[in-house]
């Protein structure tokens, strides 16, 4: 039987946006991962972008990059991003649910709400 070990290694980003994911990926050949999981497309995007204009790193060659919401942009032929789809309308009307039945009755025991989400698979990764 064959071992594998898992390596994680993270890259503090202060804002979840384009701009800190372009700045953040300056520090990524410092750390050797072969794959990154972006907590957004929009960081993700700035990730590839820094990658392809100050890197030697390609992508997905050397390192494969998955980004999270399927916006738009995500399916340009510029970015191809592979990325995780999710429901945004469903779990917004959880969320209110929720809301309004603690409102109603504060004392009520917590709840933990799942709504399915679907990889979407581009180029990236």
């Amino acid at each position: 039987m064959t071992k594998v070990a898992e390596a994680r290694s993270s890259v503090p980003i202060a804002v979840n946006d384009y701009r800190h994911g372009f700045e953040g990926a300056a520090r990524l050949a410092d750390i050797g991962i072969d794959g990154l999981f972006c907590i957004n497309d929009y960081m993700a995007c700035g990730v590839i972008d820094r990658l392809a204009r100050y890197s030697a790193l390609r992508v997905p060659d050397d390192i494969g990059i998955i980004g999270h919401d399927d916006i738009p942009q995500a399916g340009w032929a510029a970015y191809d991003l592979t990325t995780i789809r999710q429901p945004c309308d469903v779990q917004a009307e959880q969320a209110i649910d929720l809301l309004i039945s603690r409102m109603a009755a504060a004392d009520l025991p917590a709840r933990v709400e799942t709504t399915p989400v679907s990889l979407v698979e581009r180029k990236t990764a």
